[in-house]
């Protein structure tokens, strides 16, 4: 019986041996693993990885060849190149802004409320994602916070730990969520 097998592309390589995705959710970016044979063009240093697998097609947009290094195998010399996928970016973004201040009878100083779906969708629109969803975040948490050029990835998901959720990519659809953690499939 025949095994189905994942098929891998990045723009200008061309034969590759094998590879390896490790995929998680949160603030730290996805690696991908591939061993390269000889060719005479390096790749790019940014492009979009895609897995293939039946029917099935997976796009990790924005990667960066991250490292590279080589070895003698028996077929020749092999390069193992290492990518991460978009949230390599994310420690070079910033945030700035003071929410949900408290007054000294403990209510919430009005002109500077935020839900947590604000925070977090200012937190992903400051990383440059334009299609997430922050809808299981609760709505009447109002987390106070005060950004002054913090890193929006970090801040992110330190306000999804607080409220019991985490930092989910949908790779089918390029999407990205806020999820209840331990809720869904593994």
């Amino acid at each position: 019986m025949a095994q189905n097998q994942a098929l891998f592309s990045y723009p200008g390589i061309i034969q590759y041996d094998d590879f390896s995705v490790a995929d998680v959710s949160g603030p730290c970016p996805a690696v991908i693993n591939v061993r390269v044979f000889p060719q005479d063009q390096a790749p790019p240093l940014i492009g979009d990885i895609v897995l293939t697998y039946n029917e099935h097609r997976i796009v990790y947009p924005d990667c960066i060849l991250d490292a590279v290094t080589f070895e003698n195998g028996s077929s020749g010399r092999i390069a193992s190149c290492r990518f991460l996928d978009q949230r390599w970016r994310w420690p070079f973004a910033q945030i700035t802004g003071k929410y949900n201040w408290r007054m000294p009878d403990n209510f919430v100083e009005p002109y500077h409320e935020k839900s947590a779906g604000q925070l977090a969708a200012m937190c992903f629109e400051a990383l440059g994602i334009v299609d997430y969803d922050v809808s299981a975040l609760p709505d009447d948490a109002r987390p106070e916070v005060n950004w002054d050029h913090a890193n929006p990835g970090q801040e992110l998901a330190k306000l999804c730990e607080d409220l019991g959720c985490r930092i989910v990519p949908q790779r089918s659809t390029g999407k990205w969520f806020v999820r209840v953690t331990g809720e869904g499939q593994p």
